[in-house]
């Protein structure tokens, strides 16, 4: 039996993906935190191979961040 909450989440991916859907293609700045990853998932699930995900290296990026960032993405 479903809850509520998990119907409501339900209801919210589909609204995300449908949205996303409308677009030809779209590139995800992927940071590899949460908001991101999930940004990424929906667009994949939207769109397949025309969602692109991409994470930029710079001085800034702390260590180890662009190794999580590809292992995100490798799980989308």
């Amino acid at each position: 039996m479903q809850t509520s909450v998990d119907s409501a989440i339900d209801l919210k991916v589909e609204k995300a993906v449908n949205f996303i859907a409308q677009f030809n293609g779209v590139v995800v700045a992927l940071s590899a935190g949460v908001d991101s990853s999930l940004v990424a998932k929906l667009a994949q699930k939207a769109l397949g191979d025309r969602a692109i995900a991409a994470t930029a290296v710079s001085e800034s990026l702390p260590p180890g961040e662009l190794d999580t960032a590809k292992k995100t993405a490798a799980g989308i």
